[in-house]
């Protein structure tokens, strides 16, 4: 029941990649995306791929080790910012705004809101200034594919609690999914996480 369960999203999908969540830490779901004339052009900065991110999840903690924030690799444009003591800052009470909402608009009309929001603004805006002139996005522009030149905070969440499903079913099961947020559902519930290589939650066409 999302009612009596639901803690955000950032922290089901920290259960994924076993990030281990405080009472008063806040994860944030961290998005590559593609920022043109201040206009989000791409939520998924041309589905970049996981070793791109990977390069510049790195970049983000070089950058930002001073602010009290870790960045943590998902998969491709799907990454996690942790804040350790966030809700003593208030972070819970931010309004972010899925960046899939909002492609081909104003970002400026649609950023977080509420007291304290400068703490995450200024990281997302900061991001863009060196983003934009790091080698990997260098390449995606030569190769006419998507810049991941910012990233884009949203759907924060606390630490979840939830019964298993064995101890409200009484039975055992399994989840077979790409995507962090179904498998960190999973992984909270006791469930066994089957992982299939090469899956990415995405329509492939395939030809024979």
């Amino acid at each position: 029941n999302p009612h009596i369960y639901y803690t955000g999203r950032g922290s089901l999908e920290a259960a994924n990649i076993g990030i281990e969540l405080k009472e008063e830490d806040v994860v944030f779901r961290c998005n590559f995306i593609t920022v043109e004339d201040n206009i989000l052009r791409d939520y998924s900065a041309g589905h970049i791929t996981t070793k791109e991110s990977e390069m510049l999840i790195k970049e983000l903690n070089i950058q930002f080790k001073d602010r009290g924030v870790e960045f943590y690799l998902g998969t491709s444009y799907r990454n996690l910012m942790l804040v350790r003591g966030g809700k003593k800052l208030g972070l819970m009470d931010i309004k972010c705004t899925p960046p899939h909402d909002i492609v081909h608009q104003d970002l400026n009309k649609y950023l977080p809101e509420g007291e304290n929001k400068e703490f995450l603004l200024n990281i997302m805006f900061e991001s863009k200034k060196f983003l934009e002139a790091h080698q990997i996005n260098k390449v995606r522009i030569d190769l006419q594919e998507n810049p991941a030149n910012m990233i884009w905070l949203w759907g924060q969440g606390t630490k979840p609690n939830m019964p298993t499903f064995t101890q409200k079913y009484g039975i055992e099961g399994a989840v077979i999914s790409a995507v962090d947020l179904i498998k960190g559902i999973g992984k909270i519930i006791g469930l066994e996480v089957i992982n299939v290589p090469g899956a990415t939650g995405y329509l492939s066409l395939i030809h024979i």
